[in-house]
Order: C-alpha cells, then structure tokens, then sequence
C-alpha cells in the first residue's frame, strides 16, 4: 500500500435511499394526536402532529476483504489463522443519515438494524461505546483492528502507520505493519451515547441516543462480518427506528419497513 490515500476503499453509487418517517409507522399513532383539538370538528387537522422524520441510508454498502488489506504491506497471513481456510472476514461499511429539512422532529434516539443470512456471523459493531473519544471537541470512535476481525483499544507502541484510507462520512483506516494488526479505524459519531450489539450473531444493532446536541447529519457504520470464502455477494436487509416525542412529552417509535440491500464481495486478490 502506498503512502498516499489510495483508491481502495472505493465509494458506492452516490445515491441514497430516503424514508420518511410518518405517523403511520408509528407503533401507537394516537401519541401523536392532541384529543381536545381533534373534537374541534373543522380545526380537527390541528390535532395532528406531523410526526415527520426524514432520513437516508447509503443504496450501496461497501465489502472490503480483511485479510487482502492485511497483506498489501506485504505481510503473509500467519498460518494460525485457520478461520480462513472456509471464511473470509469483512469490513461491511454502511450509512445513514438524518436530514434536517422540513417538518423534521427531534430525535430522541435513532436505531440502525441489520441482519444477514444465518450463514454469516458478525464480529464486531461499531461504532462502539468503549472506543470513544473526543479530538477538537468532536466525538470519535477509534480502534485498533486485528486479523481477526475483532476490535481492541489503540496502542500508543503499536501506532506505525503506512498508509491510509477513507471510509463513507468522516471514516478512515490507517494501515499498520504491525504483524498482529490490519490497522487503525476512526469513525467520526453523532453522539456519545451509543449502544452497539450483534457479536456472535447474525443480527446487530447501533442505538443512537441524543444528548446536548441533536441528532442531525450523516454516520459512518462498520460491521465486521464474517462470511463463506467463495461468496461472490451477500444478501442484507435494514431497518430504522426513530423515537420522538408524543403527547404530553411521552415518547413513541416510528418504524421503517426492512429494506433489501445487497454488496459485491470482492477480494481484490486472487484465491489462496
């Protein structure tokens, strides 16, 4: 790998899948209805809230191959690692985003649901709680990845880099010649508040919840994925969730129908 920022991790197809959000995906539409103005006969419309959220999701996930990356420094994967003999390991990077446009609500939290077919496993979520940190008063999550797949916090004696990488919306990875790491991933976040699950499962989910600053713009998501190693493209589905603020400030959901996505699995290296 070169020094200079490559054209590795390629964009995907620039546009993107709005939802909106509205009281019909409400899970209790009647939160978002004000009784005594819906009993004014003609100024019944006034009763009810907009309830509008509008947000994205990226049509086209990016798949980059763990262990390809690994060896562009020249490196040979250990023969240990026998996890590749059937599988190979992916960085399954995604996005969403919050528009701030129109009748919008504040968010409360926002959640992002993904799952996989049975045959694939997730080995990690992020970003993640235990890896946040703040750089010129922004929120980021750091980490270091290791052949694995699995993350673990950054190590100052392990931080040689020697080339980097940009991921969708604020993310990057920086290649280390380390031999126990791939290398070093940031993902810039909305909020300090999160919940990531999903190890060890075919099924994760990202909770977003707002604090000082309200939910609003693009986030980065990368999900290690572990998949069979002669998959050509793999088949996901996701949803999002958004919960706001009701009647009398009691909170209800809105829920996105799953929505099919599918991305191309390519190795970038020959097969070994």
């Amino acid at each position: 790998m070169d020094n200079e920022s490559s054209v590795l991790w390629q964009r995907g197809k620039s546009d993107d899948i709005e939802i909106v959000l509205g009281m019909e995906d409400a899970l209790l539409p009647a939160l978002l209805e004000t009784p005594s103005l819906m009993m004014l006969g003609d100024s019944a419309p006034q009763g009810i809230r907009s309830g509008t959220v509008r947000l994205r999701i990226g049509r086209q996930p990016i798949a980059q191959n763990l262990r390809a990356l690994y060896k562009r420094n020249g490196r040979a994967v250990p023969e240990e690692f026998e996890v590749f003999w059937k599988h190979e390991i992916w960085l399954f990077n995604h996005s969403m985003g919050v528009l701030g446009e129109g009748d919008d609500e504040d968010i409360e939290q926002l959640s992002y649901e993904l799952s996989f077919p049975k045959t694939a496993n997730i080995v990690e979520v992020l970003p993640h709680p235990r890896y946040l940190a703040t750089e010129n008063g922004n929120w980021k999550c750091e980490v270091d990845l290791c052949l694995n797949g699995r993350a673990v916090d950054p190590s100052a004696d392990k931080a040689v880099f020697v080339g980097s990488e940009n991921l969708n919306f604020g993310g990057r990875i920086r290649a280390t010649s380390h031999p126990e790491l791939v290398g070093r991933l940031s993902l810039d976040v909305m909020t300090p508040s999160i919940m990531a699950i999903g190890a060890g499962d075919n099924f994760c989910q990202l909770l977003f919840s707002r604090q000082e600053k309200r939910l609003k713009g693009y986030q980065s998501t990368v999900v290690m994925i572990l998949a069979d190693k002669y998959m050509d493209e793999l088949a996901c589905t996701v949803r999002l969730q958004s919960t706001i603020s009701g009647l009398n400030g009691v909170p209800t959901r809105l829920r996105s129908k799953w929505i099919p996505l599918t991305v191309s699995l390519q190795s970038g290296e020959g097969a070994s």
